[in-house]
């Protein structure tokens, strides 16, 4: 249910956006509207017309009093109220109306203008509201009534109020009361400029000469406090903690520490540590300066001596072909050949021979025991005809020839007369010269007639003797029983 009410919203917000020109099917759909309004004022009769024309009529009437939300209003009030709240479907209304009275006067061309604004207030009547024109409208006018409202309040209204109230303060005499109020104002400040004046002298008398001589003698009192009943001594205490313990006490913790130090070997770790990066440093110099120069010497020396042990042992093998010992060494490989020949005639051959005979003992009785009964259980139950066809006497009757009876089938030959009085029959008989010359395939010749002896074909005479040529043995086995000779 919700991917059907997903899917109804959706196709909502689409023909929403269509009707209010939002949407790239708003051209077909401006497209579609116009096709149709012409196909109905071409083709329909003016009946049909005056009939979509009311039902238009009626269909937006009923649309904005029945189905609309009425606000909490009346219907009387909502009834009154229906012309303004859509200028665009109220038009549409009274043009659908007018319409019809120009169609009943067959003014057919003024009419047809009147139902195309009509059509069109309805189209542009969605993006209309969808832009919020008339609230746009009301704020434009708002904003310029106000405009305006504003300069004639400067220009017209405001000098005037100003003129009269000036001329009326002036007039009634209402400038009176805030001149006699200044003057008591001002007479009130001048007094209390003398009563502030008078204070301000006792006040200076009093913070310049009593003060004054008061903190002398609280200062005074306070100096000879201080001195006589030794409250410098804290003072003077607290100074020598600071200025002389604290680094007495520091130096004491320093001298402690450097002993523990020495005494407690707490400088092994960091000698060690410091050892060790210094022979590491060290390690790596000798690495770099003493390790890869010899490594790179001690390579180059021995590259010399394996290219001078190579060099030496060309000479030595040179030397050894060249002497008396590539002979013997050749004949010892001669006779190790030889050697391996008559080892494998002597033992491996009879073993591989004899294995061979069994494996084939093997073979033939397998064949004979187990694939041979299975062979003959296949082919016994084959079957000798396909039992889903039906049986019929005349299922090979297009594929066998025609047989005349007086034809003989002994003779030896046929004769090229009788081939061409064949021809010509066929030729005037309806079958066609395809079949005359499968018929004439199928024709064989006599046994006597060919030249071939009766002997060949006698059964009782006696056969005679094939003499077979032997066949050569290959080079390889001559030569292989030649070298079996000479070593035996």
């Amino acid at each position: 249910m919700e991917r059907i009410r997903e899917s109804g919203r959706r196709l909502h917000q689409v023909y929403r956006e269509t009707i209010e020109w939002r949407n790239p099917l708003t051209g077909l759909y401006l497209m579609a509207v116009n096709s149709a309004f012409w196909i109905g004022v071409i083709y329909c009769d003016p009946r049909i017309q005056e009939a979509l024309l009311a039902t238009a009529s009626a269909g937006v009437f009923a649309w904005d009093i029945l189905l609309s939300s009425s606000n909490d209003r009346s219907i009387i009030t909502h009834l009154l109220m229906w012309p303004f709240q859509s200028i665009f479907r109220t038009l549409s209304v009274g043009g659908s109306v007018y319409s019809i009275h120009l169609l009943r006067a067959e003014q057919v061309r003024l009419a047809c203008y009147a139902a195309y604004a009509t059509l069109a207030c309805l189209l542009v009547n969605p993006v209309w509201e969808h832009n919020e024109v008339n609230s746009k409208i009301a704020s434009a006018t708002r904003r310029t009534v106000s405009w305006f409202g504003s300069w004639i309040q400067y220009l017209i209204i405001t000098p005037v109020v100003t003129v009269y109230e000036y001329t009326k303060y002036i007039v009634l005499f209402r400038w009176v009361p805030p001149l006699i109020a200044y003057v008591k104002h001002f007479i009130f400040n001048f007094r209390e400029s003398c009563r502030e004046l008078v204070n301000g002298i006792k006040n200076w008398i009093h913070v310049a000469i009593v003060e004054r001589t008061k903190r002398v003698a609280q200062r005074i009192r306070q100096f000879l406090r201080y001195w006589f009943c030794a409250e410098w001594w804290p003072t003077l205490k607290e100074w020598l903690k600071l200025n002389i313990g604290v680094p007495l006490r520091y130096l004491f913790d320093q001298l402690c520490f450097v002993f523990v130090y020495i005494f407690c070997a707490h400088w092994f770790p960091p000698l060690w540590k410091f050892s060790v990066k210094q022979l590491k440093s060290l390690g790596a110099l000798a690495y770099k300066h003493i390790w890869v120069p010899v490594k790179g010497f001690l390579l180059c020396q021995f590259e010399k001596l394996r290219c001078w042990l190579r060099d030496t042992l060309h000479r030595i093998a040179i030397s050894v072909r060249d002497s008396i010992l590539w002979p013997i060494c050749c004949l010892m490989v001669e006779v190790g050949k030889q050697v391996s020949i008559f080892v494998y005639h002597l033992l491996l051959e009879p073993i591989v021979n004899y294995l061979h005979s069994r494996y084939k003992i093997i073979e033939t009785s397998a064949l004979i025991h187990v694939i041979g009964p299975v062979c003959e259980t296949v082919i016994d139950h084959i079957p000798e005809k396909n039992p889903f066809c039906e049986e019929s006497d005349v299922e090979l009757e297009g594929f066998l020839p025609e047989v005349n009876d007086e034809t003989d089938l002994d003779e030896n030959h046929v004769d090229d007369d009788d081939n061409e009085d064949i021809q010509s029959e066929l030729s005037s008989s309806p079958i066609p010269e395809e079949e005359f010359e499968f018929e004439r395939g199928l024709q064989f010749s006599a046994i006597n007639g060919s030249e071939s002896s009766d002997e060949e074909f006698d059964l009782d005479a006696p056969k005679k003797t094939i003499r077979r040529r032997r066949r050569e043995p290959k080079k390889s086995e001559v030569a292989a029983d030649d070298e079996y000779e000479l070593l035996e």
